[in-house]
């Protein structure tokens, strides 16, 4: 986890590349260290090599081999530490119900603005 020196460090899971390139852009663009992963198996990977290494998980929900539900819920079974904000264009009552559950600290519609979602990063960063 960063100090209060260092950035936040970032992990953002998205399927379609575009999305993910320009979050880590708006993201690095506020000076954030941030890392990409293509999928749920791509960032657990990345998330169990590293544990600590990522201080906010932002994932997409509906994404091939391991969707953001398995993600997070894999997560919360080894205690992630880090803020997790699932960043979605539609999910079912179920679904948000679901991640509530697993408590994520945010659910986000995707638009094409991510200013909502900088500025929910932005508070994590002052509470850290």
């Amino acid at each position: 986890m960063s100090s209060k020196n260092q950035p936040l460090s970032i992990l953002c899971v998205d399927n379609h590349t575009l999305v993910g390139d320009a979050l880590a852009k708006v993201f690095r663009t506020a000076g954030y260290v941030v890392e990409r992963a293509e999928d749920g198996e791509s960032a657990w990977t990345k998330l169990t090599q590293a544990p600590g290494h990522f201080d906010v998980l932002v994932t997409d929900h509906e994404m091939p081999r391991l969707d953001g539900v398995g993600l997070v819920t894999r997560l919360r079974e080894v205690g992630f530490a880090g803020r997790v904000i699932v960043y979605s264009a539609a999910l079912s009552g179920a679904d948000t119900e679901r991640y509530r559950e697993l408590g994520v600290d945010a659910i986000v519609v995707k638009s094409p603005d991510a200013a909502r979602l900088l500025a929910i990063v932005q508070a994590f960063n002052r509470e850290s």
